[in-house]
Parts: C-alpha cells; structure tokens; sequence
C-alpha cells in the first residue's frame, strides 16, 4: 500500500487516482481490511513525512496502480503528494479511475474516514484540473 507501484504515466503525463473508495478501502470504518491497530495511521503519516501516497490496493494487480482515494481525501496528505501537487501545478494530468471492487456490490458506507486515521482537518476531495495544453513559446 506504500507508493512501490507507479501511479503515473510519465510519458501522457496522467496521474491515476481512484475516484471512490474501493469496498475494502483502508480508510472506510470498521477496518475492512483486517490491519492492525494503528497501521492507517503508520502508514498515512510514512506517506505525509515522504511526500508521496498510498496505492489503493484494489490497483496493485490491475494494468495500472492509483492513488487511494481515501489518501488524496486526506488534506494533509494530499497537500504534501509529489503526484497531486504535480497535478495542481499543472504538470501532470489527473485520470479518476473506478475501483476494481467497485464492481462488486456493497453495502453504503460514509465517505470521511475515521478521526484516528486522519488529522483534526475534515478530509476534502481533490477535483480534477483540466490539462493547460502544450506550453508554447513566444518568440520575439
């Protein structure tokens, strides 16, 4: 779940993130996926002191990995990703993709993660920026 796959196309400049938690999502109550006490919190904070993310784990052994959508909810993580904040420049461009779980029916779960996961902050999504196009010189 650390960010050991690639989230990015480097040669479309895409960053892929999941645009809603997977059915067993890390950061969904209940710990669906069976960590132990305090590993979300490990891992968010590992992620935060690295500036990277957390791969949804759903990805891992699909065509291409993606950004937990719980983790880019998450307003410190967010803020201090490499990929997202390459995304809110404006380097890079952002893909949503759906879970491979999503597939699979399950029941409604609230979207905000548990206090113990995430900082005091109330998580935010981070919305998609449309691409500026190739960069074009000027010349004088």
């Amino acid at each position: 779940m650390s960010a050991d796959a690639d989230v990015a196309d480097w040669r479309t400049a895409v960053v892929r993130q999941c645009a809603d938690l997977c059915a067993t999502c890390i950061y969904r109550p209940g710990n669906l996926a069976h960590l132990a006490p305090g590993r979300v919190k490990q891992l968010t904070q590992a992620a935060i002191a690295e500036e990277t993310h957390i791969v949804c784990h759903d990805t891992l052994d699909a065509p291409a990995a993606a950004i937990c959508a719980g983790f880019a909810r998450h307003p410190v993580g967010a803020a201090r990703c490499l990929a997202l904040r390459l995304v809110r420049a404006g380097v890079l461009t952002l893909q949503l993709i759906v879970p491979p779980s999503k597939e699979i029916p399950c029941p409604t779960v609230p979207r905000a993660a548990p206090a113990e996961h995430l900082s005091d902050a109330s998580p935010r999504p981070l919305t998609p920026t449309a691409s500026p196009g190739p960069r074009r010189s000027r010349s004088g």
